[in-house]
């Protein structure tokens, strides 16, 4: 019965370093502080390797890339976080808030390294499931409606 009870703690303590606080991870997404983004991708490249992490990482790492010295390993960062992010979206394509890291991150990046194509295709997704999202992933999209271009907070419906 110890056995057992040990076992069932070590997966509760393991599930738990191995979930996305949201929350916290958007609100370091949202800001503009380069050691907060960078102590948020080491935190997410030591947690175990899951599609939402992978997602996640790479769209962390994106954002970092603006923090880079050289055009070259801000070209090479924002690459590399793409490449995360667009294998979990074309195995997930369904995915609210994978679409939604692509959204954030295509409106806001520089247009010279065009990633905007699938702009529209991204927040036509998010409006027509917003209500099947939980309240946390509802109330960051929601937030960032107020200032988006491409999802207008009139069109999503709560």
């Amino acid at each position: 019965m110890n056995k057992l009870l040990v076992l069932v703690m070590f997966f509760a303590v393991f599930a738990a370093e191995a979930s996305i606080d949201k929350a916290r991870y958007f609100e370091v997404f949202s800001g503009n502080t380069h050691d907060k983004i960078k102590a948020e991708v080491v935190r997410l490249e030591k947690m175990t390797s899951t599609s939402e992490t992978r997602a996640y990482l790479g769209a962390m790492i994106m954002k970092e890339a603006q923090y880079m010295q050289s055009t070259k390993e801000k070209l090479s960062r924002f690459n590399k976080g793409k490449a995360l992010l667009e294998a979990e979206i074309k195995g997930n394509k369904s995915l609210v808030d994978y679409r939604f890291l692509r959204l954030m991150i295509q409106e806001n990046c520089p247009k010279i390294l065009n990633y905007h194509s699938q702009t529209k295709e991204d927040a036509a997704l998010i409006i027509k499931d917003f209500n099947k999202q939980n309240s946390a992933l509802k109330s960051v999209i929601l937030t960032y409606s107020k200032s988006s271009a491409a999802l207008p907070t009139s069109k999503l419906t709560t």
